[in-house]
C-alpha cells in the first residue's frame, strides 16, 4: 500500500498530529474535486477481537461522502489514508481502546473506498493522487508499519 501520510497518526506528537490533519484536509480537498463517482465503502475490522466477532459490512454511497461516512465511524485516535495495490483509497480507523478476553487493544477498522466511473469501470486512485503519495507501507500480520524510501 501507499501511504497518504508521513506518520501513522498514532505515531505523531502535537506538532505532527496539524501535518498530519493538514495531510487529511488536503486529500478531502483533492476528492471535492474529483467527479462524485457512485462507490462501495468495504468496512473490515482489523483489531484482534472485533475481527473474530464481525463480518465485513457493505455501503453504497458516493465518493464525496466518503469523509462524513469516517465521521460516523469510532475515531477517537484518528485515521491514516492510503491507496491499496488494488488503487482503491484506504482509510485505517483508530478508535476507541478497548479490553476484551483479558487482552487490550484499539478499535481498528479499514475503509476500503472503491470507486466507479459513468462506464462501472474501477477508479484508480493511485493516479488520481499520486501527487499525495510519500511512503510505502507494508503490512505484516498483526503489525502495522510505515517505511519511509
Amino acid at each position: 500500500m501507499k501511504a497518504l501520510n508521513k506518520e501513522s497518526i498514532l505515531d505523531c506528537d502535537e506538532l505532527e498530529t496539524e501535518l498530519h490533519d493538514a495531510e487529511i484536509k488536503q486529500l478531502d480537498e483533492q476528492i471535492f474535486l474529483m467527479p462524485n463517482y457512485p462507490c462501495e465503502f468495504e468496512v473490515t475490522f482489523l483489531d484482534d477481537y472485533h475481527k473474530k466477532h464481525n463480518y465485513p459490512l457493505f455501503y453504497e454511497s458516493y465518493l464525496q461522502n466518503v469523509m462524513e461516512f469516517l465521521e460516523s465511524q469510532d475515531i477517537k485516535n484518528g485515521a491514516d489514508a492510503f491507496v491499496d495495490d488494488n488503487q482503491n483509497l484506504v482509510f485505517v480507523l483508530y478508535g476507541q481502546g478497548y479490553r476484551a478476553e483479558g487482552k487490550e487493544g484499539i478499535l481498528t477498522t479499514q475503509v476500503t473506498v472503491k470507486a466507479y466511473d459513468e462506464d462501472k469501470q474501477p477508479i484508480n486512485f493511485a493516479n488520481l493522487l499520486e501527487s499525495l503519495i510519500v511512503s510505502e507501507y507494508q503490512m505484516e500480520p498483526n503489525l502495522w508499519e510505515v517505511s519511509h524510501d
